[in-house]
């Protein structure tokens, strides 16, 4: 398994020839403290909260959202699961992003193999919920 922060916007590339069909219902960031991680939580609320859809946050620095301004969209709306309580698997994964009930989905320090980011690819586009890995370059306090 390679850490999702391995994906570059080039390697994306190869899962689809037509990128611009890919672009909008995936994307990788980076961060690298705990400011800029509270500020990509917010900015990524903020522009996702539509429709009267979730957004679903798995493996979330709590600490990090709480610094978040919630008065700026409705925090109800963030579901947050973690995975060393609730079992989260690929297929999982793939059903919330095939459902659309959310705008967005955010994998937190995931770690996929090419053939999984190809299968969340699709699931995004085919459910029109945005996917984002989410990576910290390390782990933050």
């Amino acid at each position: 398994m390679r850490n999702a922060a391995n994906y570059t916007y080039e390697k994306i590339t190869k899962f689809s020839s037509n990128i611009e069909q890919l672009e909008p219902w995936f994307d990788v960031r980076h961060v690298s403290n705990v400011s800029q991680l509270s500020s990509e939580y917010q900015d990524l609320c903020l522009k996702h909260e539509r429709n009267n859809k979730w957004i679903l946050m798995v493996d979330a620095e709590v600490d990090s959202l709480r610094r978040v301004s919630h008065d700026q969209f409705d925090k109800s709306k963030v579901l947050l699961v973690n995975s060393n309580k609730v079992k989260v698997n690929l297929a999982a994964i793939e059903t919330a992003l095939c459902s659309g009930n959310c705008s967005a989905v955010i994998l937190c320090d995931s770690m996929f193999e090419d053939e999984q980011i190809e299968k969340l690819c699709e699931s995004a586009r085919r459910g029109k919920t945005k996917c984002i890995l989410l990576n910290r370059s390390n782990k933050l306090h």
